[in-house]
């Protein structure tokens, strides 16, 4: 038996496949097709408008797909992200349009050179109009201002959209696996 199998013989239960992503950044790295955009750092004023779009943005995660969940909970989960990426600690960064119609949650990892996307969303009727590309290139911008190396993103793979946003900007595949979820008692 391989470890997925002796995992589900274990009880765990698959919930999800993730995709991480990674690309270099570059010293000089600036957003090449955002222009339209205006995407800076979130500010506290707000707050309540993006936790309310992260708890909504994510229902092909692993946390919906499990039942242990409820969506309330996994509301909850997302808008934490948020709450945390605007806590003001140097190792975070929330970024966002003027009207908080889309965000990307940012970890910063200057100890080994790496920036993170961690969430990164786009309200549903601004979908379609750059603002995901606008903000990709402005956490590779940060994560450039910070002089870090490498950035990198999780995504589930039935998020084809969001493999191809993260491609377009240079991001390329280097890990797949396997998401497992077992309760107990």
């Amino acid at each position: 038996m391989h470890g997925c199998a002796l995992a589900q013989a274990g009880g765990f239960v698959l919930r999800d496949v993730r995709v991480v992503l990674e690309r270099a950044v570059e010293p000089a790295e600036r957003p090449a097709g955002a222009a339209p955009w205006t995407i800076a750092p979130a500010r506290a004023d707000q707050a309540a408008a993006l936790e309310a779009l992260a708890r909504e943005a994510f229902p092909l995660t692993r946390f919906h797909a499990d039942p242990a969940f409820s969506r309330m909970q996994c509301g909850d989960l997302y808008a934490a992200f948020v709450r945390r990426g605007m806590s003001g600690a140097p190792e975070r960064l929330t970024l966002t349009d003027p009207s908080a119609t889309c965000l990307n949650v940012c970890h910063l990892q200057p100890d080994i050179g790496v920036g993170t996307i961690e969430l990164i969303a786009v309200a549903p009727e601004r979908r379609g109009q750059g603002l995901g590309a606008a903000l990709a290139e402005a956490a590779l911008a940060a994560f450039a201002d910070a002089g870090l190396r490498r950035a990198t993103v999780a995504t589930q793979a039935a998020n084809v959209a969001s493999q191809r946003l993260y491609q377009r900007v240079g991001y390329r595949t280097c890990e797949v696996g396997l998401w497992l979820h077992r309760w107990f008692d």
